[in-house]
């Protein structure tokens, strides 16, 4: 089966089944986009190996071309000198080279043909890897959605409240600070009452002691 009749089939599965059906839709993916990028580098390395073929094809024929008009310059030399034998052996030779040059000429338009399928099917593949990336993002967003529903589900289950896994505990330890700060707060504004009288009532003790003396 080619790669292109498994992409379609995936994504055939993908709508007919949904995803709730699929074992892990993103790992499928992921496994396809793997595919597919293994299709494509085969692909890239054939179109190399086929632009070699059709340069060595154009470089051959060129190459009799050449060889074609030089044996007939030869032959045509050959006839002035009077050598019949050697002009027929020289034209003999310049069409084996028309012919050879012919299959050439064949074997390229005929390479450059798969060319072009070639790489009209390697855009459809580059195309189909652009959208698996698209889809495996879809994937892993409503993926994640669904995993951090059924979390929630299963810990409102066990009798937690949604306002308390969002809640920030930092807020609750800083109010809890912020209420022992305030009770020592007023702790040592009593102590400090408390030290304040003792220190007027000694002072008036001084001055009853004074008081007597003068006396």
């Amino acid at each position: 089966m080619d790669m292109t009749k498994r992409v379609q089939q995936f994504f055939k599965a993908y709508v007919n089944e949904g995803l709730e059906k699929m074992e892990d839709p993103v790992i499928m993916v992921k496994q396809y986009m793997r595919d597919v990028k293994a299709e494509m580098k085969r692909m890239t390395q054939l179109i190399e190996k086929k632009q070699e073929l059709s340069e060595m094809l154009r470089m051959d024929a060129e190459q009799l071309k050449e060889t074609i008009a030089k044996r007939e310059k030869q032959a045509k030399i050959a006839l002035e000198n009077g050598d019949e034998e050697l002009a027929k052996r020289l034209l003999s030779n310049k069409h084996d080279a028309y012919e050879q040059q012919n299959r050439y000429n064949a074997l390229f338009e005929r390479n450059e043909e798969q060319l072009v399928e070639q790489k009209a099917e390697l855009e459809q593949l580059l195309l189909k890897y652009q959208k698996l990336k698209e889809r495996k993002l879809d994937l892993l967003l409503r993926t994640e959605a669904v995993e951090s529903k059924r979390h929630v589900e299963q810990l409102e289950k066990q009798g937690i409240r949604r306002s308390q896994i969002q809640e920030d505990p930092f807020e609750r330890w800083e109010e809890r600070i912020t209420e022992m700060e305030r009770h020592q707060g007023k702790t040592h504004k009593h102590e400090t009452l408390q030290v304040n009288q003792l220190v007027m009532d000694e002072l008036e003790q001084l001055k009853a002691e004074l008081n007597e003396k003068k006396m």
